[in-house]
């Protein structure tokens, strides 16, 4: 039986206990050691590595899982991934680390990747994933992004979570008729007509930008979760006769009382950090059973 000597004594580790949840043959005795099997890694379909142990270097042994479809990393040890080897069957990848300035076009040839969650990391550049076609779930929250345009040809996208970034314009995102939830909260936004028609939208979080106009959005006849605080918004009118809204946060203030008709408003406080003792005040209206 042919047996990887790995390098890496993390992955390694994770790779006996991925290879016995498959067989315990294929795993090989020689010695006292225990290795794992090259048929045994060739099954492997999903590897989670918690621990900052983990660093560039441990990308490389990646490549004796061709099968891998899911690869889930939260190690402070990964600063990059220039080491990554050419995974054809990923269709998900989650990271988590430190700071860190992460460049994404190591990625830009995995073109069945179907998730991709990354928070964090100061990303500023989506180009390379515009390839990406068969891409359903996107998280790029808390980076440094801009520019969306590399998004627009996504039609398969369901979940696209951008909170916290520099966005100003997202017309690339109005061909993206398939998304049910939308996280844009924390940007730079005072345009949303690229959401008018959006009618698979189910939760939408537009909060802390400079909106006022929401007009758009009452062609979004499925929305049922909508977060609108810290706007400008003028009026409440277009949202009000949404068939399936059950839950809106808004600010304190008389423009949006005409909800009270529909819904219980309760007043509740959001904290910026845990500096923050006094907060601000926001209603949230849930719908009259």
């Amino acid at each position: 039986m042919e047996y990887i000597n790995f390098e890496s004594g993390i992955l390694e580790k994770k790779a006996k206990s991925e290879v016995k949840k498959i067989s315990e043959t294929l795993l090989a005795k020689v010695g006292n050691r225990i290795f794992v099997s090259k048929e045994g890694a060739e099954k492997v379909t999903k590897i989670r590595i918690h621990s900052s142990d983990f660093t560039n270097e441990d990308l490389k042994e990646l490549s004796h899982f061709p099968q891998l479809k899911v690869l889930e990393i939260f190690s402070f040890g990964l600063t990059d991934l220039k080491n990554i080897p050419s995974l054809k069957q990923l269709e998900t990848i989650c990271l988590r680390s430190g700071e860190v300035s992460l460049d994404l076009r190591p990625l830009e040839h995995f073109s069945n990747l179907k998730k991709i969650d990354m928070e964090g990391y100061e990303i500023t550049d989506l180009s390379p994933l515009s390839g990406m076609k068969k891409l359903k779930s996107l998280n790029m929250g808390y980076n440094n992004i801009n520019d969306l345009s590399a998004l627009h040809d996504m039609s398969s996208m369901t979940e696209l979570v951008l909170n916290t970034n520099q966005i100003a314009d997202i017309s690339p995102i109005s061909t993206l008729n398939k998304l049910k939830t939308l996280y844009l909260e924390g940007n730079k936004i005072v345009d949303i007509s690229s959401l008018e028609g959006k009618k698979e939208l189910k939760t939408l979080r537009l909060h802390s930008n400079m909106i006022s106009d929401i007009t758009p959005l009452a062609s979004c006849e499925n929305l049922v979760k909508l977060e609108i605080f810290k706007n400008k918004i003028e009026s409440i009118e277009p949202i009000l006769h949404l068939p399936h809204l059950e839950y809106v946060v808004t600010d304190s203030n008389k423009a949006f009382e005409p909800l009270s008709d529909g819904f219980e408003k309760t007043i509740s406080k959001v904290f910026n950090g845990v500096s923050d003792r006094t907060g601000y005040e926001i209603w949230v209206f849930r719908k009259r059973v």
